[in-house]
């Protein structure tokens, strides 16, 4: 199989209704999308579960295609916080850099 599995056992069950009603819940777009891109696949198949409900309503599919307008932020966004978090570790890493100044830059940048 070339595709992703990603499983959801929400304790609030009104958001398994949800996405039983509405489909993927907006907050795991980005988490599917992020993974089919980072594996190179296409496909990702999406379950919410939940055990309190009916046999027939405990288990909802829905198919996620890979989204190509979603991939090219990715392309973008990733390799530059990749950069920042390797400039972030380097300081971290440098036994001359005083705690004071590390702080100073991390607080500057945010």
């Amino acid at each position: 199989w070339d595709r992703l599995l990603e499983i959801k056992c929400p304790v609030d069950p009104t958001v398994h209704i949800n996405a039983i009603l509405d489909g993927i819940p907006k907050k795991n777009i980005a988490q599917c999308q992020f993974a089919l891109w980072s594996t190179k696949r296409e496909t990702l198949d999406f379950v919410s579960y939940s055990p309190y409900f009916p046999p027939k309503s405990q288990l909802h599919l829905y198919q996620v295609e890979a989204n190509p307008e979603h991939h090219e932020v990715f392309d973008e966004k990733v390799p530059a916080f990749i950069e920042e978090l390797d400039r972030l570790v380097a300081m971290l890493d440098d036994d001359d850099l005083p705690i004071e100044r590390l702080n100073e830059e991390l607080s500057s940048e945010s």
